[in-house]
């Protein structure tokens, strides 16, 4: 918030606390009359609420420092778990491969066994 809006927020509950109906025009004459204590507060006064906002604007500077390195941590982290399932998945696939080459050579080995007992057969026949 700036200057104004500091200083707004820390009369306004006085001021209409001030006035007798509480209703909307009563909103309204409240900000016109907050407006004119602005304008004639000192400016050394206003300079508290200017010093005010201007610390509110660090700590919301800083906030978003930290808002924005979480952020970027966050992105890194999912990244880093993408790839590592990437991998994962990879490296199962690469599993499999093997375990059906494998399968296949057996099969092949079975075969191969097979017909040579086939022809061991024929031969003693």
């Amino acid at each position: 918030p700036n200057s104004y809006a500091l200083f707004y927020k820390s009369v306004y509950e006085k001021v209409r606390a001030d006035r007798s109906s509480g209703g909307r025009e009563d909103v309204g004459s409240a900000a016109k009359t907050i407006g004119a204590m602005w304008k004639a507060l000192p400016p050394a006064d206003q300079g508290q609420f200017k010093e005010q906002a201007k610390a509110e604007l660090q700590k919301f500077h800083e906030r978003m420092k930290e808002y924005n390195a979480a952020i970027k941590k966050a992105r890194q982290d999912r990244e880093q778990q993408q790839q590592q399932q990437l991998a994962l998945q990879q490296q199962q696939q690469q599993q499999l491969q093997a375990q059906q080459m494998q399968a296949q050579q057996l099969a092949a080995q079975a075969e191969h066994a097979g017909h040579m007992q086939a022809h061991a057969a024929a031969a003693v026949a």
